[in-house]
């Protein structure tokens, strides 16, 4: 069963073992300077310290997406939106894991992460990709079609961009 928890010691393990069966897709920006850093201080035993980092972070909620106790992918919304996030970027940013893709996995979890920004008090949130992304655009277009919002035009960073309502996840 897919979830949506923040980073905590007791999902630690499971996202280090993903990490280290992927090792082989390096392509897929799976082994970004942070993921690294990551396991480094899990292999150190100081993962602790990057919890309290990610917790004292308060422009941005970390969600793990886990699929019983595998670690499948990662969303971070950021809460509070510059210029240049409304251009690209927005409030959501994610990547599942390659061996997890093709699944409707993305789906869920932007489907979790907008409950959980209703919570927060959001009613839409911006999501945007590169116009070369056409599976994240994909995305995009069901969840306007399934929650309901808006498209904006095409940004000067050529970053397709749509407002999507977060009450229509609970309200009929």
């Amino acid at each position: 069963m897919l979830k949506l928890v923040k980073p905590s010691h007791e999902y630690m393990h499971a996202f280090k073992e993903t990490m280290q069966e992927q090792q082989t897709d390096i392509g897929t920006r799976l082994y970004t300077p942070g993921v690294l850093k990551l396991i480094e201080m899990i292999d150190s035993g100081r993962e602790t310290e990057w919890l309290k980092n990610i917790a004292q972070q308060n422009n941005i909620t970390l969600f793990w997406l886990m699929d019983d106790n595998r670690y499948v992918g990662c969303f971070t919304f950021r809460h509070n939106l510059t210029e240049q996030l409304i251009q690209r970027g927005g409030n959501l940013g994610y990547n599942i894991i390659p061996s997890q893709r093709r699944r409707g996995f993305a789906f869920v979890g932007l489907s979790l992460v907008l409950e959980q920004a209703y919570k927060m008090g959001f009613d839409k949130i911006l999501i945007t990709c590169g116009t070369d992304n056409d599976k994240s655009y994909a995305l995009i277009k069901k969840a306007v079609a399934t929650f309901g919002g808006e498209f904006l035009p095409v940004s000067e960073q050529n970053e397709y961009r749509a407002w999507v309502n977060t009450a229509s996840v609970f309200v009929k």
